[in-house]
C-alpha cells in the first residue's frame, strides 16, 4: 500500500504508475490522480495554443460571412496538406502549426461545405465539357 501524494488516500501500488526514478518504483501519485492531471495539462495547453492563434491570426471568424461559430480550417491547395489544424493546436509544435495555418483559410462549417459543393460542381463541369 502507498500513499497518493495528491489526494492522500491509501491505495495498492498497482493503482501507481512505475518509475523507476522513486525509491519505490511507482509514481508519487496514483493512475486516476496522474489521468486528472494529463487533461488539465492538454486543456491550458490548448487554450494557450488557441490564444496564440488568436494573437498571430486575428480574429477566428469565418472570412467569407464572418461568423464565429462551427469554423473549419479549409487548405487553399490540399496537396500541401500535412496534419489537421485541430490535431496541431491540441497535441503539435507551434513551429507546424504556423505552417499549416499559413497555407489555410477559415470557414465556418456552411461556407466550407458550399465552397467543397461549387469545387465538385466545377470538377463535374470540366469533366464533361470534355468529353
Amino acid at each position: 500500500m502507498k500513499q497518493c501524494h495528491v489526494c492522500k488516500e491509501m491505495k495498492p501500488f498497482a493503482a501507481f504508475y512505475r518509475n523507476k526514478v522513486m525509491s519505490d518504483g511507482s509514481d508519487y501519485r496514483c493512475k486516476q490522480c496522474h489521468e486528472q492531471a494529463q487533461i488539465a495539462y492538454r486543456a491550458t495547453s490548448e487554450q494557450r495554443r488557441r490564444a496564440a492563434l488568436t494573437e498571430r491570426y486575428g480574429p477566428l471568424v469565418c472570412k467569407r460571412c464572418g461568423s464565429d461559430e462551427n469554423l473549419e480550417w479549409h487548405h487553399r491547395d490540399p496537396s500541401e496538406k500535412k496534419a489537421k489544424i485541430g490535431s496541431l493546436i491540441k497535441r503539435g509544435s507551434k513551429a507546424d502549426l504556423w505552417a499549416e495555418v499559413v497555407k489555410c483559410v477559415l470557414l465556418c462549417h456552411p461556407c466550407h461545405r458550399q465552397l467543397h459543393q461549387e469545387a465538385c460542381r466545377l470538377a463535374w463541369e470540366i469533366l464533361l465539357s470534355s468529353t
